[in-house]
Parts: structure tokens; C-alpha cells; sequence
């Protein structure tokens, strides 16, 4: 009998003595040894998690992000965030300003206005000018941050970031659109001496006004206001409905109104559109008493 015979009757003989001894042929993770002395590997049962694929996006683009939709990410994105604020509050207390009995109304005549040290129409463009060159600077800024985050593959993770949080969205859109009525005036309306009609005047300080939008973006995170914000965010569905009822509800007790009793004299007419009608229909509605009657 040679060594590899009685090499296997003493094993084969310990197995039959020790059970446990004897390899599962059923346990991946045995490794067992043949005559011939190879090795018999068997894959392990203990799997390597995947590693988890990097956050890839452009150091620039990232860099932008933060700056812009996150204020508490650095001292200088802070600083400016606050800084435009201010000059949003300040912009909008100018063009309360402008409605006040000043010096603007009387430019090329008798100044009869009654506060007097107000400035004038030419004083208040210019500090018009002045308000509206960092908020440029910044929509300018964003402006390229979207094109970067939506045209450049590399930052699809950012684009996603960007798109799941809704309300920085909204306010990033705001901050772009709050700057064309400026640059509409100053690029044509304003070297042309172009007289806005009251329509065209109310439309462009409505859009201008969503500057204030940036506001949110540093007090949103107050408990007060966080509560308000998640209370509307809930509350919206539920109120599609009733506001398009309100909606529908006036719309055609307006054309009632106005077709029952259509405007023969200007001068008389308790309303000369369908939109006069309409308004008074939602006022009446809401007070209970015949305003403007």
C-alpha cells in the first residue's frame, strides 16, 4: 500500500469516527483537498457590496450651486444673499416712493408737489440703475448655473437636486424674471420715452417684484415660516377645486352683470368691460353689500 492509499484510510477512517469532520459537498465556503494535492476553491459565500459610483459634477457647477441656492455654505455666499435682499426692500420702498405727491410728478413744470424733498424722476432712475446692477449681476450668475446644470451631462446629479426641491425652483426662476422689466426699459422703453398704458404699467412692477422672491430663501428655514410653507404645500390640492368654482362662479356672474345691463353712456355706466363686471361680482360676493352699484 503506498502513502497515497493509506493517506486516504486514515482520513476516510477519522470522518467516520468525527462526522463533523467530514467536508459538506453542499457548503460553498469548504475547501476541500484531493489526492492528487489540488485545491479545490469554491466561490465564498460572504458577497462584496457594490461600491457606490461618486457624486460626479463639475467642481465649477457645485461650486455655483451652493453659492446661490444655499447661503449658509460659505461666509461670502451669506453676505450676498443678504446683501440682495436688502437691495430688493430697498428697490421696492423706491417705487412706493415714486406713487407719493413729489417732484417727480411736476418734471418740466411748477413744482407744486407737496413733499418737496423727494427726488426727482430723473433721481429716482438713477438710483434705479443702481439697485438693479447687483441684482443683474446675480441673475446673470444664475442664469449660467442653469445653462451648466442642464446642458452638461456631467451634472445630471445637480440637475436632479436642483429640480426635487420645488420651492428653490421657483425663487431661482424668480430672481432671472425679476430683472427683464429693467432691462426691457432700459434697453428700449426708456430712450424711446415710451408711455406705459396703467395695463402694461401694473404687469411690469408684478413682475418685478418677484426680486422679493429671494427674501424666502433666507427665512424659509425659521420654524414659523417653515410651517406655513408645509401647511400650504398640503393644503394646495385640496383647494383646486374651490378656487376653480370661485373662479367659474364670477366669471359668469360677470357676463350676467354686464350683459343685463350693457354701458349706453360712459359717463353712467357702472361698468364698461366684462372685466369691471367680473371684479364687482367677486367684491359683492366677498362683502355682502352692492360696492360700486
Amino acid at each position: 500500500m503506498d502513502a497515497t492509499t493509506a493517506a486516504t484510510t486514515v482520513t476516510a477512517a477519522g470522518n467516520k469516527n468525527n462526522p463533523r469532520a467530514t467536508p459538506d459537498p453542499q457548503d460553498p465556503s469548504t475547501t476541500t483537498t484531493t489526492t492528487t494535492g489540488q485545491i479545490d476553491e469554491r466561490p465564498s459565500t460572504d458577497e462584496e457590496s457594490p461600491e457606490e459610483e461618486p457624486d460626479i459634477c463639475s467642481p465649477l457647477a457645485r461650486l455655483m450651486y451652493e453659492f446661490f441656492t444655499i447661503p449658509k455654505s460659505s461666509k461670502v455666499a451669506f453676505f450676498w444673499a443678504v446683501s440682495t435682499c436688502w437691495i430688493a426692500i430697498m428697490r421696492v420702498l423706491e417705487l412706493s416712493l415714486e406713487t407719493v405727491d413729489g417732484p417727480n410728478y411736476y418734471d418740466g413744470r411748477k413744482d407744486m408737489s407737496k413733499f418737496k424733498f423727494l427726488l426727482s424722476d430723473e433721481q429716482y432712475w438713477i438710483l434705479y440703475i443702481a439697485f438693479m446692477i447687483p441684482l443683474i449681476l446675480d441673475a446673470v450668475g444664475r442664469l449660467v448655473l442653469l445653462i451648466l446644470i442642464t446642458c452638461q451631462a456631467e451634472n445630471i446629479a445637480l440637475y436632479d437636486t436642483f429640480t426635487a426641491d420645488r420651492l428653490e425652483m421657483y425663487m431661482f426662476c424668480c430672481d432671472i424674471l425679476g430683472v427683464i422689466p429693467f432691462l426691457l426699459r432700459a434697453g428700449y422703453f426708456h430712450r424711446a420715452q415710451y408711455d406705459f398704458s396703467q395695463v402694461e404699467l401694473v404687469l411690469m412692477v408684478l413682475v418685478e417684484l418677484l426680486i422679493t422672491g429671494r427674501i424666502l430663501r433666507i427665512i424659509k428655514d425659521i420654524p414659523a415660516i417653515r410651517a406655513i410653507r408645509i401647511t400650504l404645500l398640503r393644503s394646495t390640492p385640496h383647494l383646486v377645486v374651490p378656487v376653480f368654482f370661485f373662479l367659474t362662479f364670477n366669471i359668469t356672474a360677470g357676463a350676467y352683470f354686464y350683459f343685463v345691463e350693457p354701458c349706453y353712456n360712459n359717463s353712467v355706466c357702472p361698468w364698461s368691460d366684462l372685466f369691471q363686471a367680473t371684479f364687482f361680482s367677486i367684491v359683492t360676493m366677498a362683502t355682502g353689500s352692492l360696492v360700486g352699484w
